[in-house]
């Protein structure tokens, strides 16, 4: 017999072991199907296709949506609106920098992306304005395709924080 807080505790504890952190949403999806097919073992079939149908579909969407869109001039404009908006700040003694936040391996490949990083690219091609975030994609997740999960933005945001610390760091030690 399956006892709820035994399960519960399993998989909690294993949820958050270092080998299981690059499948954690696995591991949850896995989990959830062995728990709601206690009762009736014949419905793991149809579940497991709905909850995997689901996510399949959902990827696949985003990834056509991105493929098809044509925004270049809505990137162009923006780009240009940005510029301006550096400007302005630059001229208030303010140092801004550009990073790029990373996309699902499959979006990062559609033609949306792929043109909206070459136009913004070609409109700040200054090396050192570009902050270097060095990042592990593989312990990356997407809720969707496109917005980070939780605890990878926190994974982004750490990264950020220490490119940000080496940047001060050269930038003192070089005056």
């Amino acid at each position: 017999m399956l006892r709820g807080d035994v399960f519960v505790a399993v998989v909690f504890v294993t949820y958050y072991l270092p080998p299981v952190r690059s499948f954690q949403v696995q591991w949850l999806v896995l989990a959830s199907l062995v728990f709601h097919s206690y009762g009736q073992p014949e419905l793991l079939p149809l579940l497991a296709i709905a909850v995997l149908g689901s996510l399949i579909i959902h990827a696949d969407r985003a990834f056509r949506q991105l493929d098809a869109e044509e925004a270049a001039s809505a990137v162009r404009a923006n780009a240009d609106r940005i510029r301006q908006l550096i400007g302005n700040l630059e001229q208030r003694g303010a140092r801004v920098l550009l990073l790029e936040v990373p996309y699902m391996g499959r979006i990062e490949e559609t033609r949306s992306v792929k043109a909206t990083k070459a136009i913004i690219h070609a409109a700040f091609p200054e090396q050192d304005r570009w902050l270097p975030v060095a990042l592990n994609r593989d312990e990356l997740r997407w809720a969707d395709g496109v917005h980070l999960d939780e605890r990878s933005a926190l994974i982004v945001s750490q990264a950020i924080d220490d490119a940000l610390k080496a940047l001060l760091s050269s930038t003192s030690t070089a005056r």
